[in-house]
């Protein structure tokens, strides 16, 4: 309910300045001025949101190829250093890898 609350103020809002607009029209005629504001606003709605997730699915793409990136950054200059592959974190540090 919440989320078509702004599209509910903004008919509030949106009758009488119509009814005062067109001096004495019947209420038949604001009511279906009223439901055409509503469809319009309610499609904006929908697009914003389809935009939204639209965008979050591309960011989590995005987010991937930035951490693939990295790892080949990082396969790159273990092998420009000469490391093994199979070397973590610490292991200079490790007396039993040392001996």
């Amino acid at each position: 309910m919440s989320s078509i609350a702004p599209v509910l103020l903004q008919l509030v809002e949106y009758a009488p300045s119509l009814r005062m607009c067109f001096f004495r029209r019947p209420i038949e005629e604001v009511a279906s001025e009223v439901e055409k504001r509503r469809a319009e606003l309610m499609s904006k709605m929908d697009s914003a949101a389809s935009d939204a997730a639209a965008a979050a699915v591309k960011k989590s793409s995005e987010t991937h190829e930035v951490a693939q990136r990295k790892l080949d950054q990082m396969d790159k200059l273990r092998s420009a250093l000469g490391m093994a592959s199979d070397t973590k974190e610490g292991d200079a540090f490790n007396r039993e890898l040392q001996v």
